[in-house]
């Protein structure tokens, strides 16, 4: 499809998507985070079932968490221990390539990701996914070691990705059995889009899949293209060359919301900014160390000064959208509290400490900045370093834990509170970069992951949150917000756990 037939002019946007991002797509394989990938591919690869949503009086949408509906699959059951489940798969979908979605396709994907051992595999081994496999054409079988609550929520994640093997598999080779260089730069999924062209560095097209089994997009086309700079993403919004204008800094969206020619609306989202700490580094492998940190912060000052008024304050390693959440962290502004407990974990004249922080979110350098020299009020020397992006991502990667002290921003894309235990804090957790390992917290997560029982599962998140809280080893500031910013007449927009734009959803009201 050539890019031609995307009109950038206001009138336009009624018949063509155009989105403004960071970066088109460097690659199109969901199972590897590159930029602009998930950005595209939550709207090519769709999960055998969703989450349900309500509507407000004003429109608008909001996903819930605890209800689960089909999609890919029309119905399933499972044994009474939960641990195996079938589902029955919808005959009517079909890919892009005329392909009709069997059983066999989603036991070789599932089985790819975890050859692959990547976000897939992750996934699948969180959901204690031991065996899949294809009763028929049109049942499969999930076998479970354990039950667990987030298995159909993960189910309804676009990774590990459904793929038309009967289409991906006309491109193997020896060399590559599995045709991942061939998926790397073109789609196979049976979602509501499917692409068309990429041109690397200018922008990504794509269409409708023409087969698709549910109520047809309003948008037929939709253009993803690539522009770095903020401001000229901003700029095009105005100028109604694009409908979308996506990761606007938060300093531009308070200047857009009284903009007529912008609409800007916003969740609290899953991902806060936080303090990590490596509790295995001295000084923080003393408790009272980080809890004086966390009495330090002057969390109004933080939320003024870096997130304009517009955040939510984070009051648990969990997000609010999570059935279970608490509101564990109880800390507040109180330097002499703070000064208090550094001199019973024997640093009465103060401690040297350093805060390494980068530039991967439009936050870190100025919160890094305003948390500095808070600390440095409540005794703790505080030397500040920024490193390349490159360098702070290694350090505070679970696999190195070398960064003692420094700023992360982590999204749990399941909305289970045992998914998000399990990435962030569990001991052998894959996004555990704080070296916090704890068996009674362990046991907690363990214990929860089985219970059937809602009242004590509650209590379980509830003593989990409450422990993590009281050890500190994350201290959340704020959540910065999901913004959406869009051309006014840009409706229906739903937000999902990953924080991706589901074009499916969205309509232009004239």
């Amino acid at each position: 499809m050539a890019a031609a037939a995307f009109c950038t002019t206001t009138a336009a946007i009624a018949q063509n998507l155009v989105i403004a991002g960071v970066s088109a797509p460097t690659s199109l394989d969901p199972d590897v985070w590159t930029p602009g990938t998930i950005e595209t591919m939550v709207n090519v690869y769709e999960g055998l079932v969703q989450y349900g949503y309500t509507e407000g009086p004003d429109g608008t949408r909001t996903i819930n968490p605890t209800d689960i509906k089909p999609l890919l699959a029309e119905s399933w059951t499972s044994n009474e221990a939960q641990t195996e489940y079938v589902f029955k798969l919808r005959p009517d979908v079909v890919s892009p390539y005329g392909n009709r979605l069997r059983a066999q396709d989603v036991v070789w994907s599932w089985n790819l990701a975890a050859e692959r051992k990547q976000t897939g595999g992750f996934l699948r081994r969180t959901a204690a996914v031991t065996n899949v496999e294809a009763i028929d054409d049109s049942h499969v079988k999930f076998t479970l070691s354990a039950p667990r609550r987030m298995f159909l929520q993960i189910l309804a994640l676009y990774t590990p990705h459904i793929i038309d093997t009967t289409e991906a598999l006309k491109h193997a080779t020896a060399e590559d059995p599995n045709a991942l260089a061939w998926l790397k730069q073109n789609t196979a999924g049976f979602g509501a889009y499917h692409l068309t062209q990429l041109r690397p560095g200018e922008a990504a097209m794509f269409e409708v899949n023409p087969n698709y089994p549910f109520e047809k997009p309003y948008y037929k086309r939709v253009m993803y293209r690539e522009v770095p700079a903020p401001a000229n993403r901003v700029a095009l919004l105005q100028g109604g060359d694009v409908a979308i204008a996506e990761e606007v800094p938060l300093d531009q969206i308070v200047s857009l919301i009284d903009d007529k020619r912008t609409k800007v609306t916003s969740v609290p989202g899953t991902a806060s900014a936080s303090l990590r700490i490596n509790v295995t580094k001295p000084p923080f492998d003393n408790k009272l160390v980080r809890q004086a940190v966390a009495w330090a912060l002057d969390y109004d000052a933080l939320n003024q000064n870096v997130f304009r008024g517009k955040g939510v304050r984070a009051r648990s390693i969990l997000a609010p959208a999570n059935t279970g959440y608490v509101e564990a962290y109880q800390y507040d502004h109180d330097p002499e509290k703070a000064k208090a407990l550094l001199a019973e974990a024997g640093f009465k004249d103060g401690v040297d400490i350093t805060l390494e922080y980068a530039a991967a979110w439009w936050w870190e350098e100025a919160l890094a900045i305003q948390i500095a020299d808070q600390l440095q009020k409540s005794s703790f020397r505080v030397d500040l370093k920024k490193l390349p992006n490159a360098e702070m991502a290694a350090r505070r990667n679970a696999t190195e834990r070398s960064s003692p002290f420094f700023l992360h921003s982590a999204n749990a894309f399941a909305l289970d509170p045992t998914y998000s235990f399990s990435l962030q804090v569990y001991s052998s957790g894959v996004g555990n970069n704080t070296g916090y390992e704890k068996p009674e917290f362990d046991k907690l997560v363990d214990e929860a992951l089985v219970e059937k029982d809602d009242a004590k599962w509650l209590d379980l998140v509830a003593q989990a949150q409450q422990m993590v809280a009281e050890d500190a080893p994350v201290i959340p500031t704020y959540y910065p917000g999901t913004w959406f910013v869009s051309a006014p007449c840009i409706k229906g927009n739903l937000w999902q756990p990953h924080n991706r734009v589901m074009w499916r959803y969205l309509s232009c009201a004239e």
